[in-house]
């Protein structure tokens, strides 16, 4: 009995088998030599916005334009142009279009002034995460963009979380191993639902991915704007379109457009008074408190609209335009 329980005590073979392993091999490093190294930041296909290495998704309502999108993002990789205000590393582009024809997408190349050499290679049937790697180590595209996320990947339950997430995992293999940048083009939920609880699916789908980008109509105009892990998000950003060449330009952030259309409606409404108090600004104009004091400041700065007073109670602020006349009093002043 003795003995047992003395050989309870010693340290099994196995255990003596584990002292033996080759931790470099297995990829453990000390914080030694974690310190020592020098590893270099992130680098960027798309400036701020799609790491070089990596993937990303973005979502949509259908018919939105989030293919028109992407072709133009694959244009500015292609030309090394820019894509919405932002630089972009040239490379060549592996284009995965699995729902559309090859008039309509050789129609949308051509209007944006593709030629011959343009390193753009299309695939338009449907393909596999095998194939898929086979084709990027042939051509070394710079990026990749697989237009519809299902349809590629094909899984049983896009609401099961371990399936997708098995499946992205599986891209993002393939991506870190290549060295490139695969961008996936998937459908929004129906309804209020915004950010990224609004793609259709498991959330392993954001929970995945580096960068999420998020595309919606608002009238005639679309925004765009991120969630990321490396890097600040995206604020809102407005794109227009023009449909002679199928292409969106940067036309500013949303924030940059509601405080310029909030200033036509002060200016507006200051030469129907004559002079307005801010009470009377903010009780005749909607929109966010901090957006409207922005707003009536860049008008003051800009000389657009005079600023009278100390925003003291006995002289609070009144507001008028330069060759306007007569005076008003403010309760309050400018918050």
């Amino acid at each position: 009995m003795a003995e047992n329980k003395v050989a309870e005590n010693q340290p099994s073979n196995h255990v003596g088998e584990k002292a033996q392993l080759d931790l470099n091999k297995m990829g453990v490093r000390s914080m030694a030599d974690l310190l020592k190294s020098q590893p270099s930041e992130p680098s960027f296909l798309v400036d701020g916005l799609l790491p070089s290495t990596g993937i990303s998704i973005i979502g949509g309502k259908p018919k939105d334009g989030k293919s028109t999108l992407i072709r133009n993002l694959i244009h500015a990789v292609a030309t090394g142009g820019s894509f919405i205000n932002k630089s972009v590393q040239k490379g060549s582009v592996l284009y995965l279009a699995l729902e559309e024809t090859d008039y309509y997408v050789t129609d949308h190349f051509r209007k944006m002034g593709v030629d011959e050499q343009t390193p753009i290679h299309t695939v338009l049937k449907k393909t596999t995460t095998a194939d898929l790697r086979l084709l990027i180590g042939e051509l070394k595209p710079a990026l990749v963009v697989v237009d519809p996320l299902f349809l590629f990947i094909r899984v049983h339950d896009g609401n099961s979380y371990t399936e997708v997430y098995n499946a992205m995992g599986e891209l993002n293999d393939i991506a870190r191993d290549q060295k490139t940048h695969i961008l996936t083009v998937h459908h929004i939920k129906k309804g209020a639902v915004s950010g990224p609880d609004s793609l259709l699916g498991s959330t392993a789908l954001f929970g995945s991915v580096h960068t999420m980008m998020m595309f919606e109509a608002k009238g005639n105009d679309r925004v765009l704007s991120t969630r990321q892990k490396y890097g600040p998000h995206l604020d809102p950003v407005i794109l227009k379109y023009d449909s002679s060449i199928q292409v969106y330009s940067y036309s500013g952030t949303e924030e940059l457009s509601r405080v310029q259309s909030m200033q036509d409606e002060i200016l507006s409404l200051i030469e129907e008074k004559g002079t307005c108090t801010h009470q009377e600004i903010k009780g005749s104009i909607t929109g966010r408190s901090d957006a409207l004091s922005t707003a009536i400041q860049q008008l003051v700065d800009q000389g657009l609209v005079l600023r009278l007073g100390n925003g003291t109670r006995s002289s609070s602020f009144t507001y008028k335009l330069p060759q306007g006349n007569g005076d008003c009093s403010v309760n309050g002043g400018v918050q």
